[in-house]
């Protein structure tokens, strides 16, 4: 009798568990389906509805990467102090309907800065929170976090398609409809997830900054903050001058949009691949692989220079997709593997701001002089110059986190 209880109990919960996170695939496809209907499109909107000139859309361009990186430690700090996931992403949420509801009805240029920076700033408290969040239940339920976030990548990739066609056919406030549709579906899942507890600190009180002070004195994830900044946030960078270079070659809008929808079907497959290869390779393995296959990437851009050399390019997207397809997942679950559990989402967001956010911005911003004063391929050499060096750091790393372990066995 004891034992029927027993199995009917366990099946039970294993069924509760997969109803989670089943909430939590169809919550990360809402999410991107309604930031995929929105930032792909708004600089099109800024430029061809608005006519706004070059340097007013490069300004509102350039905003972004600065909101993240002051914001999102300072979402980290809230967040930790007062253990606040819930209210944060749900109002987060919120604000970006309403948002996009007053970027599509008014056409101030001072007005679409300010609404730039309120989309940045709970945009940007998001990600981590629900990244950090969803690693936990995948280590605690024995998930892989890649067939979770996959599901954002479907999100993106159908809302890029989706409201294409909306905007043909209803004009670019169809947006606002769509994107408002998703974060109000992407609201009601979030609050139904199961979000696994973190564990109480008993040694000392939480500082007034957060984890952030706490997660500084971890040498193992200092090392891999300067090696996720020279390799991955380098190179997060070379699809701002990927567009470039295809201007310059005069490419059509139906060959961007093609390469585009390339590049996110492999990043899909890619995922997809990973999740069927469970634990035969080591994240960090696979992330070292991952940053290889660019540099490849960055020859062919820079001897490609002939717009009959276009379709050379589609070797790009595909490396690019399979790059973007392993590191997504890869670099979350090893930042949850080297910091305790209470500091993974504080661990997710320094990398954003620093590595992806920071040394994204400086090197868009540094590289496009170079191009302007010198040449394309002189930022070319200087990535992967960046990308070697981050290499050394690889070993040096391994090395750390080799220590980490038996200290922690000890």
């Amino acid at each position: 009798m004891l034992t029927n209880y027993m199995k009917a109990s366990t099946k039970l919960h294993k069924q509760l568990v997969l109803k989670s996170k089943w909430m939590y695939n169809i919550y990360y496809f809402f999410y991107f389906f309604g930031v995929g209907s929105f930032l792909p499109l708004y600089v099109i909107y800024l430029r061809r509805e608005l006519g706004f000139s070059e340097g007013q859309t490069g300004l509102i361009q350039s905003i972004l990467p600065l909101v993240l990186i002051i914001s999102q430690p300072i979402w980290g700090i809230i967040n930790d102090r007062y253990n606040a996931s819930t209210k944060i992403i749900v109002s987060a949420l919120i604000m970006l309907g309403i948002t996009e509801v007053f970027v599509f009805t008014n056409d101030q240029f001072y007005l679409m800065v300010i609404f730039t920076i309120v989309f940045g700033v709970f945009n940007f408290a998001i990600s981590p929170i629900q990244d950090g969040l969803s690693v936990l239940f995948s280590k605690r339920y024995n998930y892989k976090f890649g067939s979770i976030r996959i599901f954002g990548s479907i999100g993106w990739a159908t809302a890029t398609f989706v409201s294409g066609i909306a905007v043909d056919k209803y004009g670019y406030s169809s947006i606002m409809y769509l994107s408002g549709v998703s974060y109000l579906i992407a609201i009601l899942l979030f609050l139904k997830v199961k979000k696994v507890r973190r564990k109480k600190r008993k040694e000392k009180t939480i500082s007034k900054y957060g984890h952030i002070a706490d997660i500084f004195k971890n040498k193992v994830f200092i090392t891999f903050l300067i090696f996720a900044s020279i390799s991955v946030g380098v190179l997060n960078a070379v699809p701002f001058f990927y567009g470039m270079k295809l201007e310059d070659l005069d490419a059509t809008e139906q060959f961007i949009g093609f390469m585009n929808t390339l590049m996110v079907s492999t990043e899909i497959v890619t995922m997809f691949i990973l999740i069927l290869l469970k634990d035969k390779f080591k994240d960090f393995t696979l992330l070292l692989f991952a940053i290889i296959t660019q540099i490849p990437t960055i020859i062919i851009l820079m001897f490609v220079d002939q717009p009959e050399e276009l379709n050379i390019l589609i070797i790009i997207a595909i490396l690019r997709g399979f790059y973007q397809g392993l590191f997504i997942p890869l670099i979350i679950n090893y930042i949850a593997s080297i910091v305790k559990e209470e500091e993974v989402s504080t661990g997710i967001m320094l990398n954003s701001a620093i590595a992806l956010g920071f040394m994204n911005w400086l090197t868009t911003l540094v590289g496009g002089y170079l191009v302007e004063w010198y040449s394309y391929s002189l930022v070319f050499i200087i990535i992967l110059g960046f990308v070697f060096t981050s290499l050394i750091f690889a070993i040096h790393l391994n090395r750390k986190k080799k220590k980490q372990m038996k200290a922690n066995l000890n």
